[in-house]
């Protein structure tokens, strides 16, 4: 009744390292989503930023004369 099968210690043990390997892939895969979207939204800011600058500058230069 009591006696410990050595298989099933051995599967759990299996089965234990397999649910921490796949926490540790789905932690890799949220981080590298949230990287991939901060840096897109950072690109957009320096873009826009880029843009409101460009047309600041063509706004305020004087028109060319010929």
């Amino acid at each position: 009744m009591g006696e410990i099968v050595i298989e099933d210690v051995l599967f759990q043990l299996f089965l234990a390292l397999f649910i921490l390997i796949l926490f540790a892939v789905l932690i890799w895969l949220l981080y590298k989503v949230v990287h991939y979207v901060n840096h897109q939204r950072s690109q957009e800011v320096r873009i826009a930023k880029i843009e409101k600058r460009m047309s600041e500058l063509t706004e305020s230069s004087p028109p060319k004369q010929k």
